[in-house]
This record gives C-alpha cells, structure tokens and sequence, in this order.
C-alpha cells in the first residue's frame, strides 16, 4: 500500500493541474469534471505510485527540521558524503547524533551536520514497512 501521504500530495497535484487544465461540463456547473470512466485523482496518484512515479527528494536546512527525522535516516550533503542519523539520544551529546561511513568514531549534530556538508537532501526516511513492524 503506498505512502498515504505522498499519495494525498500527488492527488492533490492532480486536482490542481485538473482545475487549472480543464473546463467544467458547463457554465452553470462548477463541479470538476471527472477523466474518462471517472477515475478521480485519488486513483490517478494510486497508479502514479504504483508506476514508481515520486515527489523530488525533500531538501533540508536546518537543524530543526533535521533533528525532526525518524531514526535511521539518510541523508546526502553538497559534497555527495552520506549521513545517517543513529539515535536522538545522551551520547556522545543530547539531541540527533548523525554518523557517517567516512568518520566512524565521531557523531555529528544537526547543526554541525549542516555546517560540515551544507543543505542535505534526504534520501531514505524509514516506514513501518521497512522495519517488520
């Protein structure tokens, strides 16, 4: 079942590219005509999805927004260097710390992450699916 939230975008994306696009059944009507067989943009996205159709990854610049990642995160810097973030826990320091493949002992904060790599893109933000949950 896909991301209910990505399909609720991507059907919103419709409904907005409909509206914009095309006219309605008539002057006295303002309903959104419906695509032939009265597919509506909920099952439009559902296809989009199923087809592998995504959103553009999610850019983050800040800490704040950083630290309000899930766990196991994965994020990619300018430099093209990979983070992830292991824990929001008390060690090495309170908050997010984020590892790297390049600097195994040391942990970074969001704010140091950004700092390190400038604005990250995320590449993977864990499901329920993903874990067996």
């Amino acid at each position: 079942m896909p991301d209910n939230t990505i399909r609720d975008q991507l059907a919103a994306d419709v409904r907005e590219a409909l509206a914009e696009n095309l006219v309605t059944c008539c002057d006295e009507c303002d309903a959104m005509p419906m695509l032939e067989g009265n597919l509506d943009a909920e099952q439009v996205a559902d296809r989009l999805l199923a087809r592998g159709v995504r959103p553009p990854a999610r850019r983050i610049e800040t800490p704040t927004d950083l630290d309000a990642l899930p766990g196991r995160a994965i994020v990619v810097g300018r430099n093209g260097e990979a983070w992830q973030l292991t824990s929001h826990d008390v060690f090495p320091r309170p908050g997010a710390n984020w590892g790297s493949p390049y600097l195994i002992s040391d942990r970074l904060s969001s704010r140091q992450l950004l700092d390190h790599v400038g604005p990250v893109t995320v590449l993977y933000i864990p499901t329920e699916e993903a874990s067996g949950a």
